[in-house]
């Protein structure tokens, strides 16, 4: 026996749809509706019309990047570094981040991008504070666990000793250090832009474009299916052509392999089934046991 799942639409439409472009494969999982944590009633119809469905197929090229878990780009992971300033501090990369504003027909899509320019260092101060890691000189004191936002450049330790904690990291008891010392309290010094979409920053910032991102000369990998199968369903890429790989058909077991948790053959067929005929109601959590 065997399932439709949400998971397998990726590897589903290639069986379905061998040797097709990145632009038809992101087309293709566009019209797609699946609905992983949508409760739906038994006597739903197989394509209900709801506007709540799963993102993760109609997020374009970006998507596709991320469900075919296509390596990142030279180019991007040289992007990403973090650099370390002349402090010795931590300096993380530009990143974006993604807003819904307004509601209904009017709800849109927020893009802003956050751009740590340096940091600045204040007047060094004395104080007595808690860390749950033993703390050097040069280090750097984060409290973060009373949540005040304070940190600092540890200049001197005066004194310094392992108590309990009646709380814990985490809410568990356990040791902690005191320390009476002199930091050099700082603090970031960042800008935020912002655009109504993803094109109009990508204008600005192509370093967060897809094609900049990922490796599309990448010729092999796996699908983003779950944290249980990542050895059975592959993908190749032949000539910018994407096709399933026929190593798949030697990895995956005949059917659901519930001891594992892994999916098989005929869950494959049966999702690639459900998408053709639009069965989006069973390609949901709830649905799929009515």
């Amino acid at each position: 026996m065997g399932y439709p799942y949400h998971t397998l639409v990726t590897p589903a439409i290639l069986l379905d749809n061998p040797g097709i472009t990145r632009e038809e494969y992101v087309q293709l999982l566009d019209k797609v509706h699946t609905f992983s944590n949508y409760n739906f009633k038994r006597k739903a119809r197989w394509t209900p019309a709801s506007r709540y469905f799963d993102s993760c197929f109609h997020e374009g090229l970006e998507g596709l990047g991320k469900l075919l878990l296509l390596e990142s780009s030279k180019k991007y992971i040289e992007f990403n570094q973090i650099k370390i300033d002349e402090y010795g501090l931590e300096l993380f990369p530009p990143e974006y981040r993604v807003f819904e504003e307004g509601e209904g027909a009017r709800k849109q899509k927020l893009y802003n991008v956050l751009v740590r320019e340096k940091h600045i260092l204040e007047q060094d101060k004395e104080v007595t504070e808690h860390s749950f890691h033993e703390l050097k000189v040069g280090k750097v004191w984060e409290d973060v666990f009373e949540f005040s936002g304070n940190k600092g450049i540890v200049k001197k330790i005066i004194t310094g000793e392992k108590v309990m904690d009646e709380t814990g990291h985490y809410g568990q008891p356990g040791e902690k250090y005191k320390y009476h010392m002199i930091i050099s309290p700082f603090h970031t010094k960042f800008r935020i832009e912002e655009f109504t979409s993803f094109e109009k920053m990508c204008e600005s910032w192509p370093q967060f474009h897809p094609d900049f991102v990922f490796n599309w000369e990448q010729n092999k990998g796996r699908f983003s299916l779950d944290m249980f199968c990542d050895k059975g369903f592959a993908w190749e890429q032949k000539d910018k052509k994407f096709y399933l790989s026929e190593q798949t058909f030697n990895q995956i077991t005949a059917g659901s392999n519930t001891n594992a948790e892994c999916f098989g053959y005929t869950d494959l067929i049966l999702t690639a089934e459900a998408v053709k005929n639009k069965a989006w109601k069973i390609l949901s959590r709830e649905g799929l046991e009515h």
